[in-house]
């Protein structure tokens, strides 16, 4: 082995009208972060929310009551 991380997939399978209920929950889910990404083109340029993240002035060190961001 190479060092690389080991992914373990566990698939449970949800049908019924719970399923119906769980695919509905999720594709509400999955409409509000698109439009969060929408109202937030800045974000959403390819580096993704890091870059929103570490650009914030309280991740920013020396900032934001000595918080200072990864």
């Amino acid at each position: 082995m190479d060092g690389a991380p080991m992914v373990t997939v566990r698939y449970v399978v949800v049908d019924g009208p719970d399923g119906e209920a769980l695919a509905e929950r999720q594709a509400a889910a999955i409409c509000q972060v698109l439009a969060w990404l929408a109202a937030h083109p800045d974000v959403a340029d390819g580096d993704g929310i890091a870059t929103a993240y570490k650009s914030r002035p309280d991740r920013q060190s020396g900032e934001g009551g000595g918080k200072g961001g990864p």
